[in-house]
């Protein structure tokens, strides 16, 4: 449609249909209605984007996630290639957690880095070997223990790009 999203999907145990909307040049919203067996019941999640300029606000409410049931997001495109971000997440039970990031676009890969207010930071590399080919390099490391080890990934991944 020309001013509506509209997808279904299932798995996980639970069934959805979502409806996204343009309000208007700048502001779109909209609901998800999720079916959950276990409870007998249907949820309805919450979301919303908000465009001005070089600046994206966003969130989003989830009532069944007890951790992050709300989300506000920020996004700051400095230039075409970078990205700055930030995120909010709290709960009902007090709980709450704030990352900051960048994104960082290439001709053919992507940086991305985060540092969560747990002291957690993780980075993430991306690169296109051809049009059908990706390789990612995940890393990972807990400043609050460094006693952890640092994690690292690879993954290789065949088929659309970035």
């Amino acid at each position: 449609f020309k001013d509506y999203h509209v997808s279904a999907k299932m798995g996980g145990g639970s069934y959805s249909i979502s409806l996204m909307k343009s309000f208007s040049h700048n502001l779109f919203g909209g609901f998800e209605a999720m079916w959950h067996p276990q409870f007998r019941d249907f949820i309805y999640n919450y979301g919303f984007k908000y465009n001005v300029g070089d600046h994206t606000f966003l969130g989003q409410y989830i009532p069944i996630a007890k951790k992050d049931a709300f989300t506000l997001g920020y996004v700051n495109r400095v230039s075409k290639q970078l990205h700055l971000f930030g995120e909010f997440k709290g709960g009902f039970e007090g709980q709450s957690d704030t990352a900051l990031g960048f994104k960082l676009r290439f001709n053919s890969g992507m940086v991305t880095g985060t540092m969560n207010s747990q002291m957690k930071m993780s980075s993430s590399i991306q690169m296109m070997m051809d049009s059908m080919i990706m390789t990612m390099f995940n890393t990972s490391m807990d400043f609050q223990r460094p006693e952890k080890p640092v994690t690292f990934g690879i993954s290789l991944s065949i088929g659309g790009g970035m």
